[in-house]
């Protein structure tokens, strides 16, 4: 009868600690804006939408004067990234953060982002927050690549003399591109 108890304790110690606790959705609401410093970009009729950890949550289309609405569904992630891409635009970063259980419900993004720099005034990366492996994007007609032969290995890369040729003529809104995170910003 002991031994019985104990079986009962021990499942129904399991099935109250495999439960997860749901969380809320988080709901943004935002207004894209023109970036002062670099205003290139149309803002009206980009596609925005946000990504928790490597997984698309929603999105949305941006209305008049840069209006947005976003719905985070599942967070299962550590980090939330807002990115935007339209017509004549590439997928580009415009937020992102580590502290998604405290994250403001009202946004105000611009586009592209502002940039932050650190004291040597380089462009720190809005992800993993380097600068190491941060490049100005060269936009133009011919695209360079530089053969890397690593191992034995043969890789192209399109950095070259620490800029990341992007291989279009068509002037984008980026500006940076980071080679650890893969993203333009």
């Amino acid at each position: 009868m002991r031994t019985r108890s104990n079986i009962l304790t021990i499942i129904l110690t399991v099935l109250l600690l495999s439960f997860k606790p749901t969380s809320e959705p988080i709901k943004i609401a935002g207004q894209i804006n023109q970036n002062p410093k670099d205003s290139l970009g149309y803002i009206e009729g980009l596609t925005i939408f946000a990504k928790v950890g490597n997984q698309a949550c929603d999105k949305a289309i941006v209305g008049k004067k840069g209006k947005f609405s976003l719905t985070v569904e599942k967070i299962n992630g550590d980090r939330l990234d807002i990115f935007c891409y339209g017509i004549g635009v590439d997928t580009v970063l415009l937020f992102s953060t580590t502290n998604i259980r405290n994250l403001e419900p009202k946004m105000e993004l611009y586009f592209p982002m502002k940039l932050k720099k650190n004291i040597f005034g380089k462009v720190i990366c809005p992800i993993c927050h380097k600068t190491d492996k941060v490049f100005p994007i060269i936009y133009g007609d011919g695209q360079i690549v530089q053969q890397k032969i690593k191992n034995g290995d043969t890789t192209y890369t399109n950095i070259v003399n620490k800029k990341y040729y992007a291989g279009t003529c068509i002037n984008q809104v980026a500006r940076y591109y980071c080679d650890r995170d893969k993203i333009k910003f």
